[in-house]
């Protein structure tokens, strides 16, 4: 008996560190896909741009360009508060 008991306690702790261990790669992997998107964030935006140029209305052209410069503001600022932030 202490045996079965022994083996159902190794088996969830090989299952709780193979699910910690998923969990930790996908928040691994957000953080990198967050931080190569805003390394690359010029060039994001800048295509973002070429491709509201391509709408065929010029009232929602000119509302995605507004709520594109919005979002690069906000992203600028955010950037700024962290850099402030950091005892660099």
């Amino acid at each position: 008996m202490e045996n079965i008991l022994f083996l159902v306690i190794v088996i969830i702790l090989i299952w709780l560190i193979f699910k910690i261990s998923r969990l930790v790669w996908r928040i691994f992997g957000f953080l990198v896909v967050l931080f190569v998107a805003w390394y690359f964030r010029d060039t994001i935006f800048q295509a973002f741009y070429q491709l509201a140029s391509f709408l065929p209305s010029g009232t929602l052209r000119e509302t995605t360009n507004q709520a594109i410069a919005f979002i690069a503001q906000q992203v600028e600022r955010f950037t700024q508060f962290i850099q402030q932030s950091l005892p660099i």
